[in-house]
């Protein structure tokens, strides 16, 4: 049996393989590159927008308990996006402005660290929703995220309201790059968000705009 799943590993190896050999053979004949899908920047998919909702996934009665709140998370994103003169959308006016943009802050807390751990193990995240046509069906729409960054750390129990700082930090990258691609933005604004200080621990989750 296990003679039976070598060959077939080897004969399917070698058909592609062969495959390939026959690509760059044809590409080396006719001098045509094989042709593929140019991807934009991250950053790129914040170009033209007018506004931002935010939102913060739902924290547990016992984050909530050692200090750390929706509330304060949304009021320190939205604070630092009104001070770069971006524009806070409400729940209505981002359902009906184009794209319906979202900033979408996910912290999560290891749930055994919490009952346990005098160390939490917490993720954050903060992503750009928005709505999206469908590349090979233009009639289908649906939401999904264009922009992300994201951070893990360990935080002591009583310090845990210092992930605030942090998840700061990531939507300090969020104005960077919007007010990158939006050259309608306050010149003073682009160079006081570049000149932020991050926090080298910092783990980029997806985000293509450094």
């Amino acid at each position: 049996m296990k003679a039976t799943r070598r060959v077939a590993m080897c004969t399917g190896l070698a058909a592609l393989i062969s495959t390939l050999g026959a690509i760059v053979w044809a590409t080396e004949r006719t001098g045509e590159s094989v042709p593929h899908l140019q991807l934009s920047e991250a950053r790129d998919t914040l170009r033209g927008l007018q506004g931002i909702h935010v939102i913060v996934e739902y924290l547990k009665p016992e984050v909530k308990q050692l200090g750390l709140t929706c509330d304060a998370l949304r009021t320190d994103a939205e604070l630092q996006l009104r001070q770069y003169g971006i524009k806070v959308l409400d729940l209505p006016e981002s359902i009906v402005i184009s794209g319906s943009p979202y900033l979408y802050i996910n912290v999560g807390v290891l749930s055994r660290s919490i009952e346990v751990l005098p160390l939490l193990a917490v993720s954050i995240n903060v992503q750009l929703k928005q709505t999206v046509l469908l590349a090979r069906n233009p009639t289908i729409r649906c939401k999904a995220t264009t922009w992300e960054v994201g951070s893990v750390a360990q935080v002591g129990r009583s310090n845990l309201a210092d992930v605030r700082d942090v998840t700061s930090d990531l939507v300090a990258r969020f104005i960077n790059d919007y007010l990158t691609v939006n050259p309608k933005a306050d010149e003073t604004s682009v160079k006081a968000a570049k000149g932020k200080r991050f926090n080298s621990g910092d783990a980029s989750l997806g985000s293509r705009s450094n």
